[in-house]
C-alpha cells in the first residue's frame, strides 16, 4: 500500500516481528504471526486466523493484544472497518468476577425475549472475560470494552472472548475527569441525584459493559436461512445493523443490571446495592447520551443511533 499507510503499516510490522519472541503461548504467537501476514498480504483469511488465535488464547496471556481495521460504528452503512491498537494489562484477580459471570450464561439467556432464538450453550460454558488495563489505546473511539471478533461464524464455531476496561490507578480522582462529570451530571441529572451518581459513577459503568459485553452480545441467534455463507447477519442488515446490535447489548444491561446472579458472582455486594445501582443506571443512561450527543452532534455513531432509537 503506497502512501502514510504502507509506510506506517511497515513500521507496525516491524514491532510486531519484535513482539514474536516475546508471546505468551502459542496461540499468541500464532496471532502476531498471522497479523503480520494479513498487513503484509492484505488477505482476509490471516485476519480470521489471528482472532482465531486471540480467542483460543482465552485468558492465557498476562498481556493481551488486538489490532486492526476492527469495529464499523462510524460507518453509515457499517462495512469500513476504524483502525484499533489495543495491548492491554489483564488484572487476574478481578477478572474472576467477570470469568463468574459467564458462567452464568445461560441463565440470562433462558430469561431473554427471544422466543425460538434463543442460545443453548455447551455445558460448563464461559467465554473468556478479561478486566484489563489499557496500557495502549489507538482508535477513533475510546472504548468500555470490546466483544470478539464479528466474524459471526468464527463466534458461532470457535467462540468469542470479552474485553472489560478497569480504570486507571487514581483516574477517577483526577481533577480534570471529575469536573468533567460533575458539569454532565450538573446539566443533565436531577439536582438531587447528582452526588450519588458521582459516587456510583464507576460501578453503573462497570455493570453495563460487564452485561453488554459479556451476557448482551454473545447471546441470541437467528435465521441462517435468511443469510449466506460465512456472512455477518449485521452488517447484511445495513446501515441499521450495527446500531440494533449496540442497543439491544444495552438493552441487556438495562434489563438485567439489578439481577440476584450479580450479587452472587460479587459485583455487587448487597440485593440493597443492586437496587440502588439498577435505578441509577437509568439515570446515567440517559446523562452520558446527553453528554457524548452535546459533543458530538450527530447520530451517525453505531451506540449513538442506537441509543437515540432507544
Amino acid at each position: 500500500t503506497p502512501g502514510i499507510v504502507g509506510e506506517t503499516l511497515k513500521k507496525i510490522i516491524a514491532h510486531l516481528k519484535d513482539a514474536l519472541p516475546l508471546a505468551s503461548t502459542s496461540m499468541q504467537k500464532e496471532q502476531i504471526q498471522k497479523t503480520i501476514e494479513y498487513f503484509e498480504k492484505g488477505n482476509v483469511e490471516d485476519f480470521r486466523a489471528a482472532n482465531i488465535a486471540w480467542v483460543k488464547d482465552g485468558s492465557q496471556s498476562p498481556v493481551d493484544v488486538m489490532m486492526g481495521w476492527v469495529e464499523v460504528y462510524e460507518d453509515w452503512l457499517a462495512r469500513i472497518g476504524s483502525w484499533e491498537t489495543y495491548v492491554q494489562i489483564v488484572d487476574p484477580e478481578i477478572s474472576k468476577q467477570a470469568q463468574a459471570l459467564a458462567t452464568h450464561a445461560q441463565y440470562f439467556e433462558n430469561n431473554m425475549p427471544y422466543g425460538r432464538f434463543k442460545k443453548t450453550f455447551p455445558k460448563n460454558y464461559a467465554p473468556p472475560a478479561l478486566m484489563v488495563y489499557y496500557f495502549q489505546e489507538r482508535g477513533s473511539y475510546r472504548t468500555g470494552g470490546y466483544n470478539l471478533p464479528n466474524f459471526d461464524d468464527i463466534r458461532r464455531d470457535v467462540g468469542a472472548k470479552n474485553i472489560i476496561r478497569l480504570p486507571l490507578p487514581g483516574e477517577t480522582e483526577d481533577p480534570t475527569f471529575k469536573s468533567m462529570w460533575i458539569e454532565a451530571l450538573t446539566e443533565y441529572a436531577p439536582k438531587a441525584k447528582v452526588e450519588t451518581l458521582l459516587k456510583d459513577r464507576e460501578l453503573i459503568w462497570k455493570v453495563i459493559v460487564l452485561l453488554h459485553e459479556i451476557i448482551g452480545h454473545g447471546s441470541g441467534t437467528y435465521d441462517e436461512s435468511k443469510f449466506g455463507k460465512n456472512e455477518d447477519p449485521i452488517s447484511a442488515l445495513g446501515s441499521l445493523g450495527s446500531a440494533l446490535e449496540e442497543q439491544r447489548a444495552d438493552l441487556t444491561a438495562l434489563v438485567f443490571g439489578g439481577d440476584k446472579t450479580l450479587v452472587d458472582v460479587g459485583i455487587y455486594k448487597n440485593e440493597d446495592e443492586a437496587k440502588r445501582i439498577l435505578h441509577g443506571m437509568y439515570d446515567f443512561y440517559v446523562v452520558d447520551f446527553m453528554r457524548r450527543t452535546s459533543g458530538q452532534r450527530t447520530f451517525t455513531e453505531a451506540h449513538q443511533r442506537g441509543h437515540w432509537l432507544f
